[in-house]
């Protein structure tokens, strides 16, 4: 008698653990995430890479880009770079941006939304609000390919201008007036160049 009363107590154990594995199993499921890993080169030299992520469950979306670099000119530059942006029913709901250089902060902004407005908070500048929408910003720009003629900059915390080049090559004119070419293959970013102030950096996709 006290084994059959064991016995129904261990296929009931059994039976819960197997609903909580495919709970598992479904969420796991739901949840598709996706990462390219970038080399960065400066006059056919490496000088750091950049990895890109994007992770999609549901309705909601989330990138991620960090990159590290290590310039030697006149003086070394030593330049790490984070963006994080959610998008929620393919609209921005949030998003931060943070570069460091030599060990100290250069640039932060913070983006959020809130009954339908976007507060944009800049290191050292006021903050200011945006009313438009949001749908296409430069952080997703790695895993999809532009529809429109402008992108929201998560580092600006405005838009730039955005203009085609040939088959599936873009250039982006950022407020500085430094140009970004990004070039496409199959919806994916699979290299881009990044004409800067005092160097031209060469970015290409290694998987």
């Amino acid at each position: 008698m006290i084994i059959r009363n064991r016995s129904k107590k261990s296929i009931k154990f059994n039976g819960r653990t197997l609903c909580l594995l495919f709970g598992f199993i479904c969420i796991g499921a739901s949840l598709k995430a996706q990462q390219i890993t970038y080399r960065l080169e400066w006059r056919g030299d490496s000088i750091g890479y950049m990895t890109a992520k994007k992770v999609v469950q549901g309705n909601v979306t989330n990138y991620e880009i960090e990159s590290k670099t290590k310039i030697r000119m006149l003086l070394s530059f030593e330049h790490s770079s984070h963006y994080k942006a959610k998008y929620t029913n393919d609209f921005l709901e949030s998003s931060f941006c943070k570069n460091v250089v030599n060990d100290k902060t250069k640039a932060e902004t913070k983006v959020t939304l809130k009954n339908g407005i976007y507060k944009i908070e800049r290191l050292d500048e006021d903050d200011k609000t945006f009313h438009d929408k949001i749908s296409e910003s430069i952080v997703g720009l790695y895993f999809n390919e532009p529809s429109a003629n402008r992108l929201f900059s998560e580092n600006y915390g405005g838009y730039c201008d955005l203009r085609k080049l040939s088959n599936h090559s873009y250039e982006l004119v950022k407020p500085d007036d430094n140009t970004n070419i990004y070039y496409f293959e199959n919806g994916l970013c699979v290299g881009a160049t990044f004409n800067l102030s005092l160097a031209t950096i060469k970015v290409t996709k290694v998987n």
